[in-house]
C-alpha cells in the first residue's frame, strides 16, 4: 500500500515538473516546422497517429543530435525516467493537435478553391 501511494506521489510530481516544462525557441520552431511538414503531406486522416508519432521521434532525435553536436553532455534525459514518456507524451499530443489543425485548414482550404472554380 505504501509502495502505491509513493509511486502516485512521484507520478504527480512528474506532472508538476512538465507543467513548469517551457521549451525554448530553437525547440518551438522545430516543432511548428515539423508539424507543418506532417500537416501537408498527410493524404487523410487516418494518417494523423502515424504522422504525429513520426513528428514525435523526430523531434526528439534532433534534439538528442543537436545538443550532441553543440555540447559534450547529452541533454536528453534517459528512456527508463517517467519524464522522458511524459515528455514525449505531451509532445505527440501537442503534434497530434497542431497536425490535425493543419490538416484541417488545407482540406477546407481546397474545397474552398475547387468551389470557386
Amino acid at each position: 500500500m505504501a509502495m502505491d501511494l509513493q509511486q502516485i506521489a512521484a507520478f504527480l510530481m512528474g506532472l508538476f515538473e512538465l507543467a513548469r516544462f517551457q521549451p525554448d525557441a530553437g525547440a518551438a520552431s522545430l516543432a511548428l516546422t515539423l508539424a507543418v511538414i506532417g500537416g501537408l503531406g498527410m493524404r487523410d486522416w487516418l494518417a494523423l497517429n502515424a504522422t504525429a508519432r513520426d513528428a514525435a521521434l523526430a523531434h526528439m532525435l534532433t534534439l538528442g543530435v543537436l545538443t550532441l553536436v553543440m555540447r559534450d553532455d547529452f541533454g536528453m534525459p534517459t528512456p527508463l525516467s517517467l519524464g522522458f514518456w511524459l515528455k514525449l507524451m505531451i509532445l505527440f499530443l501537442g503534434y497530434e493537435i497542431a497536425i490535425a489543425g493543419i490538416f484541417f485548414a488545407k482540406t477546407v482550404g481546397r474545397r474552398v478553391i475547387r468551389q470557386e472554380a
